[in-house]
């Protein structure tokens, strides 16, 4: 992603320094047709009530899962937080002084997935 105009709100006078960062994502995009499909085949089974993902003909309302699900960084360039666990002969170095973070929107499809995978439906 290329910053347009980049600048300080707080001091106009400081420059504004871009860098490339390595992050790693979880690739929600990738798994989403496994987790329509989990979660209808839920719906089917589990006699679901409607609710917020699927409604009561069992079709997918959820905005996200409509616009597609993009993959989402699990890692952060911050000074605070849980450090990315690197060993120190690691050949890949690039997650050294990251750290984790939490996925706000795509949590609840997530740990979904992992359940999924849990229980072998993955």
């Amino acid at each position: 992603m290329e910053l347009i105009n980049p600048r300080c709100t707080l001091d106009k006078t400081h420059k504004v320094v871009t860098r490339t960062s390595a992050h790693m994502y979880v690739r929600l995009d990738e798994i989403q047709p496994r987790t329509e499909d989990w979660i209808k085949e839920s719906w089917r089974r589990g006699k679901w009530s409607p609710n917020s993902v699927i409604n009561s003909d069992g079709v997918l309302i959820d905005a996200r899962l409509k616009s597609g699900l993009h993959p989402s960084p699990v890692t952060r360039d911050l000074k605070w937080g849980v450090p990315v666990p690197v060993l120190d002969d690691d050949p890949d170095q690039d997650m050294k002084d990251k750290v984790l973070c939490e996925l706000p929107a795509s949590r609840h499809l997530l740990s979904l997935t992992f359940s999924l995978q849990m229980f072998g439906f993955a």
